[in-house]
């Protein structure tokens, strides 16, 4: 049985983009995702298989992360490098193509504003292992990014209530040099499982 569900977007400037998404067995799939630009007169349609292409395609490994009792599937060119967190728990990984930041702590970031100058802006409201979450994407212009320039494609996932405590939070920001590597961060992201939800099948 098939149930759709309309994804909640907000502008970007004078863009909008507007996503059908399909939830089928449990998890969702995207198919066939509508693409509209309003103040333009093109209308793309595109197919996007991006959970099994994804899963295909790329090794991956599942990382275990005790401190923060959860664990996510990354790409196994994705390594970890040396990060310092100030009042929070954070860890960091990289590839050629991507970026990605781990907050874990009171006042990791919820994404309230979106910086200066982003484009195709979409954000929703997704569960993830049984726990609200909001998902943000966003595009900057060319030469900048959340962690350098040449990584304009956002992508990030902020936990509110991890049920936990009012003052745990989680964040996943990601950052990649091309549209692709932001559909990869998005995975990353739906794959996190918490370790106190539920046991990993």
């Amino acid at each position: 049985m098939k149930a759709q569900t309309q994804c909640h977007l907000v502008p970007c400037g004078k863009k909008f983009r507007h996503e059908i998404c399909i939830l089928q067995s449990g998890f969702a799939r995207r198919e066939n995702c509508i693409v509209a630009r309003i103040g333009t007169v093109k209308k793309l349609l595109i197919s996007c298989f991006c959970l099994t292409l994804l899963s295909a395609q790329a090794p991956s490994r599942r990382v275990e992360v005790p401190e923060a009792r959860l664990s996510f599937v990354l790409p196994s060119e994705m390594k970890e490098v040396p990060v310092r967190g100030v009042d929070s728990f954070v860890l960091a990984y990289e590839s050629p193509a991507l970026k990605l930041l781990i907050d874990y702590g009171p006042y990791s970031d919820s994404f309230r504003s979106l910086p200066e100058g982003a484009e195709d802006c979409w954000v929703r409201e997704e569960l993830i292992d049984g726990k609200n979450a909001k998902l943000v994407t966003y595009r900057l212009p060319r030469g900048t990014g959340g962690h350098g320039p040449g990584f304009p494609y956002f992508a990030g996932v902020h936990f509110a209530d991890l049920g936990r405590g009012p003052r745990l939070k989680l964040t996943f920001a990601a950052s990649g040099r091309s549209e692709a590597a932001q559909s990869a961060a998005v995975e990353i992201m739906k794959s996190i499982v918490f370790t106190t939800s539920r046991s990993r099948q």
